[in-house]
């Protein structure tokens, strides 16, 4: 049996998370480095480090979100990139997204977005936030996240 055939059925996926609180300097790119999965590290795409690994090639879905401790200034934005080696300059952009302070409430930015992939590929979130100060960026299974799951052969 091909692996398309094996995927259609149980498809290379994962969810990370990150388990608690990570204090993200004002104006800087912060690294999003995963402490957590939700179980579903099918085919370990993810041991450990800020990379989400594409174990075959095809397109693959993928979710993120940040969630940004409450402030009341300036913006937040998140992105994803391919193949970047920890670096915001380097690799592929691939997604982002941005949302401008909302005030007493936690503010959630998020994304989806389909993409071809090649096996051992992979992908990293990386955030910012220009509140004027350090800001925590939150902690749990619902907070901040990145997802994959292999959709198709392309």
């Amino acid at each position: 049996m091909g692996y398309a055939t094996k995927y259609l059925s149980n498809p290379p996926r994962v969810r990370v998370f990150l388990a608690s609180p990570l204090s993200s300097a004002n104006s800087t790119w912060t690294t999003i480095t995963w402490s957590a999965t939700d179980g579903s590290n099918y085919e370990t795409m993810w041991t450990s480090g800020s990379r989400v690994s594409c174990k075959a090639a095809g397109r693959y879905l993928v979710t993120y979100q940040a969630g940004f401790a409450a402030n009341s200034t300036g913006y937040r934005f998140i992105q994803v990139r391919k193949n970047s080696a920890g670096s915001v300059a380097s690799g592929i952009g691939v997604a982002a997204s941005r949302l401008p302070h909302v005030g007493s409430s936690s503010a959630y930015v998020t994304g989806a977005f389909e993409v071809t992939a090649n096996g051992g590929d992979y992908f990293e979130l990386f955030a910012f936030q220009s509140s004027g100060g350090a800001l925590d960026i939150n902690g749990g299974v619902g907070e901040t996240f990145l997802s994959a799951r292999w959709v198709a052969v392309d």
